[in-house]
């Protein structure tokens, strides 16, 4: 019965570069090969020994000619194709080992298993039997930098046959080698050729030659001598590695979650074997993703900040001020706004809280203590009207008004400036200008804002403002807030209609704090939208960095791309590996970009003390999904670039 040969070449030739300029590596080759044999190629440097290996391994594809590989046809497949063919039937053992470094002895031969569909547990034994085969056992955890050059190259047998492929190739297997260490490879390659696989060896050594039971001799690209040998009887095999056989492997349908473990335990060493250039190609992730939470929660807090402080009595509060407008050179002339017109607005039913308002500077003393402020001099509801509460004492009274009584009011800033510590403020006597006053209540910290002066504030009865402080029985401002339930606008009409009866001319307008609450609110959405669009820049900008440099790691991993490859994976796994390294290099920068956001709100409070940053789940996950599409976006081209590398393209450039 005639055996189908397991490697076929039929007027396969090998032309790099272009017919007028190119080189023929190799001329028109017929050779076939039989499972279960031991075959040497010999031949000087340039005479194709090494192009013809790599035809053989489907490393390369003939410019002409065909190929069969276990009876398969190889013409015309496209790359995946050819990676299933070259995992299933074939282990490369290279002159130069080419482990990865960045991995342990273990996880180098665990490579093509993974490639290959096993599962973690079932792989990592694997790995492991055949590390112990080889008799590197107790050296699995170590690196490649920890090995000897035996020990390498035992390594890299170990991982071309954990597979369990039928042919094994080798490239000068024993050039790196000592003699001593060579004749043990080769004793193994023996074992293996008698437990059943092809073997085929590239070498310019006769030694090495003298093991094959068929020596095939090459020149200029061609095949000049093809002969069988018969092997001494001291190479004869040991014994070591008879058992070894082609390792059946259980397939298992991987979960979506499996294969994104799986990619991050391969994109984590690649990324922990280059610390620097990770950290480097994170910085602009870090910082942009920093930038768009920082700014999105520094947004937050400031509308958090108006809504506590304005938003809910904006809408319910109304100003009646001199002058026709914001600005008006002739509003100081304006007399008439004054207690006729406070009578009037106190009358409505519609107004729940009603108060005059006359803003002094002046000068306040207490002891060793002199500071500037504002008087205001107010009705018993201007802490109602405008929203003010008070943390110690009490309000105005009706008496105090009626009798123009020097007492007043004090903010936390005051009390702060004019007040140590543990003095108690109610009761103290306090000089407002040159006029003693009696101090009966504290306003609270969480309403100051609700004082039209930025600085220090009193609260005085207007009658006693008027008497002895500005000697002005006119107004500058009327202050209601209106009842719930009724509407601003109508209400602000229907205020203009009673004060333009009572004026009999409009030398007054109204300012309905609502309107002043959404132009800061749409002010601060679009400050927030501009500071977030200068945070996608940033982010932007550190997506450009991760394909610089995911381009640049493309071409310095050109070899590792090339050994991958060999070693079983297809064009798919190359470009989902790289994609999950930059997808993995933004999540990680994202992370810690997030943290550096939250990192700011300590130092942000240590400047503004008014509101806080107001960080929400929502924009952190919506960080995060953007750092992921952006390592997604950037990371493409150079993923796809590396993809695309012709296996023996890449390994050309070990």
């Amino acid at each position: 019965m005639k055996l189908r040969p397991m490697l076929e070449l039929r007027g396969a030739s090998r032309r790099h570069g272009d017919f007028d300029s190119g080189v023929q590596a190799l001329q028109a080759t017929d050779l076939t090969l039989h499972a279960g044999t031991l075959v040497a190629i010999t031949g000087p440097s340039g005479s194709g020994k090494s192009t013809l290996l790599n035809l053989l391994g489907l490393l390369d594809t003939p410019s002409a000619g065909s190929y069969r590989v276990a009876g398969h046809h190889t013409d015309n497949l496209d790359a995946e194709a050819l990676a299933l063919l070259r995992r299933e039937y074939f282990g490369f053992v290279f002159q130069r080992y080419q482990l990865l470094p960045h991995l342990s002895a273990l996880e180098n031969v665990e490579l093509p298993a993974s490639y290959a569909g096993v599962d973690a547990q079932q792989r990592r034994r694997q790995a492991l039997a055949m590390l112990e085969r080889v008799g590197l056992a107790h050296r699995a955890r170590h690196r490649p930098a920890a090995l000897s050059g035996g020990e390498q190259q035992r390594v890299a047998l170990a991982r071309a046959l954990v597979n369990g492929a039928p042919v094994l190739l080798a490239d000068e297997p024993t050039g790196a080698l000592d003699r001593a260490a060579g004749r043990a490879l080769m004793d193994l390659l023996l074992e293996l050729q008698m437990a059943g696989r092809t073997i085929v060896v590239v070498t310019h050594d006769p030694a090495v030659a003298a093991y094959a039971e068929r020596v095939i001799e090459m020149q200029d690209g061609r095949i000049v001598a093809d002969r069988s040998q018969r092997r001494s009887a001291h190479l004869a095999p040991a014994g070591a590695i008879r058992s070894a056989r082609p390792v059946r492997r259980r397939r298992v349908q991987r979960t979506l979650r499996e294969r994104v473990l799986e990619l991050a335990r391969m994109a984590l060493p690649a990324l922990a074997g280059h610390p620097l250039r990770t950290a480097l190609t994170m910085l602009g992730v870090i910082i942009g993703t920093a930038s768009v939470v920082g700014i999105d929660a520094i947004g937050a807090g400031a509308q958090e900040h108006i809504r506590q402080t304005v938003g809910a009595l904006a809408g319910r509060q109304i100003e009646v001020r001199r002058g026709h407008d914001w600005g008006d050179p002739k509003a100081a002339s304006v007399h008439t706004l004054a207690q006729p017109d406070f009578d009037l607005l106190s009358g409505l039913d519609y107004l729940d809280a009603v108060s005059p308002l006359t803003e002094t500077a002046v000068r306040l003393r207490r002891g060793r203590f002199d500071e500037a402020a504002t008087v205001n001099s107010v009705g018993t509801d201007f802490l109602r009207a405008r929203g003010i509460g008070l943390a110690d004492g009490r309000n105005l009274m009706p008496l105090d008004v009626e009798g123009a009584e020097r007492v007043a009011l004090i903010d936390q800033a005051s009390r702060r400036r004019l007040f140590e510590i543990w003095e108690e403020p109610v009761g103290a006597t306090l000089l407002v200008g040159k006029v003693p006053f009696v101090i009966v209540g504290v306003t609270d910290a969480r309403t100051q804002d609700q004082f039209s002066s930025r600085g220090l504030n009193v609260v005085v009865p207007y009658t006693t403002g008027a008497a002895v402080l500005s000697g002005r029985p006119w107004f500058d401002t009327i202050v209601a807030r209106l009842r719930p339930g009724v509407g601003n606008r109508l209400a602000e009409t229907a205020i203009t209609r009673q004060l333009l009866i009572s004026h009999g001319s409009q030398d007054f307008f109204t300012h309905n704090l609502d309107t002043v609450a959404e132009t800061v609110a749409r002010t601060t959405q679009t400050t927030s939208l501009m500071l977030s669009l200068i945070g996608a820049i940033a982010l932007l900008v550190g997506g450009i960095g991760v394909m610089n440099i995911m381009l640049v790691s493309v071409v310095e991993r050109t070899r590792e791309i090339g050994v991958r490859l060999a070693v079983g994976g297809h064009p798919g796994d190359i470009l989902a590996q790289f994609l999950s390294e930059a997808i993995l290099v933004c999540t990680l920068g994202g992370g810690a970009g997030v943290v550096l956001a939250f990192g700011m709100a300590p130092l942000l409070s240590h400047f503004v003390q008014d509101w806080n940053m107001s960080f929400t789940l929502a924009a952190v996950l919506k960080a995060l999904l953007v750092a992921v599409l952006t390592g997604l976006a950037f990371g493409w081209l150079p993923a796809w670039r590396a993809s695309r590398l012709p296996p023996v393209q890449a390994l050309a450039a070990l």
